[in-house]
């Protein structure tokens, strides 16, 4: 399969090349051009900004994905999406942003084929999350469990919560 993966440029992008390793992987940087893949991961949205154009650039490749009437599209978003988070309300507020815009989309493309997968996760041991306190997710094990979600054939994921311990 090929897979399209936003935000590779350091933390938790990176352990999502290497859990795909077994793929053919197009890394993708903000201003490339989209290319045509199977398989979108989309996880360029960050606290440092860029957030809408990611969303605009996912938009167009959703498009694509809609007329061949296949494909997956797997959303890195945070539970900053759900619950909010002290002290980061523009994250926050892109994290929402994202889970609005799949919503709209995704009962509607899922009839044309296309699987939109959000993934909550909390702080995990990336550097977006090392002066947190207390334990964190591990990026490669959570990387590892995000390559399997697009092997089923006979049912899909629409939705995972992934909360430190």
């Amino acid at each position: 399969m090929k897979v399209l993966i936003t935000g590779t440029s350091g933390g938790f992008g990176q352990h999502l090349v290497r859990a795909f390793s077994e793929h053919e992987i197009i890394k993708y940087r903000r201003g490339d051009p989209m290319h045509k893949c199977d398989v979108l991961i989309n996880n360029g949205w960050n606290n440092k900004g860029g957030e809408f154009e990611s969303a605009l650039q996912a938009i167009r490749l959703c498009q694509e994905f809609k007329s061949k009437n296949k494909g997956i599209i797997i959303n890195i978003n945070s539970v900053a999406g759900l619950i909010g988070s002290k002290d980061e309300d523009i994250y926050a507020a892109s994290k929402w942003a994202l889970r609005g815009f799949t919503e709209s989309v995704k009962e509607a493309w899922r009839v044309e084929g296309v699987h939109i997968i959000d993934v909550y996760p909390g702080a995990m041991n990336t550097g977006m999350a090392a002066d947190r306190p207390g334990s964190l997710i591990d990026a490669k094990e959570l990387a590892t469990f995000i390559e399997t979600l697009i092997h089923p054939k006979s049912f899909f994921v629409k939705d995972i919560t992934i909360r430190r311990i």
